[in-house]
């Protein structure tokens, strides 16, 4: 229940937590500090019966004159004094079962105790101004005895006859296995690594075995190695240093089984008719260098003049109908083959087409026609000029349409021709 204080100040009832007993508060209104008093315990005491009246007198007081009745003695009961409780016993563990006593073991019961590691000297910085000293070496421990056979091992021993190595000479391992012996594969390394740090962190423990994998993990194992082993060879050994120099060069069984790869060149066509195909190429930039020669006239013209109109459309027109002939004789220059010639047949082809148009406009229409009108050609007098360019460049671009066509054409029937007969026809 959080506890009600009132501000002096303010008259402003706070609300706080009954943790706050004996702390200082601020008022949020008037910001006065108020320190929480402790809460006052008020006796409720029951009413008897002679306070609470008669019913006729109820709600009247008493006259001070009357006497007052003495209390019966069933209304003051005795005071009982308790006794204190007494303290509670401290709790305490249940007893542990005790342990039963190890047996002891005869000596010939007990294993034989593994040998303690060597003692390992730990480095001790030396001090400023104190002389060097050596670490001490470990000295070398005895060998551990072997335990005292039974009777019937001891008959056993006795039976069989001592093998001496003089009695059984070993033969001397021939270099190679030596040296194969000298250098294991690298998974062996690396697990002997591996067993070695154990050994240097357990004191010298042997290394836990591992659980064996589960019969399906297993065959999955062996069809893994099964199928690497198929895909690919084993690299051959790799020599050691002392051996590099004397061993020859040996390639590897991958390298041997492998056949010679032969490179393969494409499809050359044959020299002349690859020139052919350039002199096509050269003939058409002439060509276009031909046809540019009015535009190029009418540029310098506009330069010379200082209140010229500006370069005329038609000069415009034949700049752009020369750059086309270019690209495309540098495209079919680069690639010379009967698909290029018959590109650069259909395109010479439409050139002439739009001069036999410029042609017959030209010599047909009059000066008030849209197309001369737009071209600029009327009041300027090249209208008669035009019509004569215009032939001349009409039959320069159909002769190159003609030869180009047929160059393509000539050359793709003795292509099919060689490749359908046979070599013994």
């Amino acid at each position: 229940m959080p506890l009600k204080i009132k501000c002096p100040t303010c008259k402003r009832v706070l609300s706080v937590p009954v943790q706050r007993i004996g702390a200082i508060v601020r008022c949020p209104v008037c910001e006065k500090k108020l320190r929480v008093p402790k809460p006052q315990q008020a006796k409720s005491k029951k009413p008897g019966p002679s306070e609470k009246g008669s019913p006729p007198t109820r709600g009247k007081s008493p006259p001070a004159d009357a006497p007052r009745k003495p209390r019966p003695a069933a209304e003051n009961p005795p005071r009982v004094e308790r006794e204190p409780a007494p303290p509670p016993e401290p709790k305490r563990r249940p007893d542990r079962p005790k342990k039963p006593a190890p047996k002891k073991m005869t000596s010939e019961e007990r294993p034989p105790a593994p040998p303690e590691p060597p003692p390992v000297s730990k480095a001790v910085s030396p001090k400023r101004g104190s002389p060097k000293r050596e670490p001490k070496k470990p000295e070398p421990l005895d060998p551990p005895k072997p335990p005292p056979l039974s009777k019937s091992k001891q008959k056993r021993a006795q039976d069989t006859p001592d093998s001496s190595p003089a009695e059984h000479p070993t033969e001397e391992p021939k270099p190679e296995e030596a040296q194969a012996r000298q250098e294991p594969d690298e998974g062996v390394a690396k697990t002997r690594a591996k067993e070695n740090r154990w050994r240097r962190e357990h004191d010298g423990h042997p290394v836990p075995e591992r659980p064996p994998l589960p019969r399906k993990a297993q065959e999955r194992k062996k069809a893994k190695d099964d199928s690497r082993a198929d895909t690919r060879a084993e690299p051959p050994p790799v020599p050691s240093r002392v051996h590099r120099e004397e061993r020859p060069a040996e390639t590897s069984e991958t390298e041997a089984q492998e056949p010679e790869r032969e490179v393969v060149r494409g499809y050359e066509h044959d020299v002349q008719r690859r020139w052919t195909v350039y002199y096509l190429g050269i003939a058409l930039i002439l060509t276009a260098f031909f046809g540019a020669i009015p535009a190029i006239m009418d540029i310098i013209q506009h330069f010379r003049t200082i209140d010229s109109p500006g370069v005329s459309r038609w000069a415009l027109a034949l700049l752009l109908a020369s750059g086309i002939q270019l690209a495309y004789a540098v495209y079919l220059m680069q690639l010379p083959d009967w698909g290029t010639a018959w590109v650069v047949s259909l395109v010479t082809l439409v050139m002439a087409t739009a001069y036999a148009m410029f042609l017959g406009i030209a010599i047909l229409a009059k000066e008030d026609n849209q197309i001369i009108q737009l071209l600029g050609l009327a009041g300027s007098g090249y209208g008669k000029k035009a019509a004569g360019w215009c032939l001349i460049m009409l039959s320069i671009s159909s002769l190159l349409a003609y030869f180009s066509g047929r160059i393509s054409v000539r050359w793709r029937q003795a292509y099919e021709m060689l490749t359908t007969t046979s070599p013994e026809q």
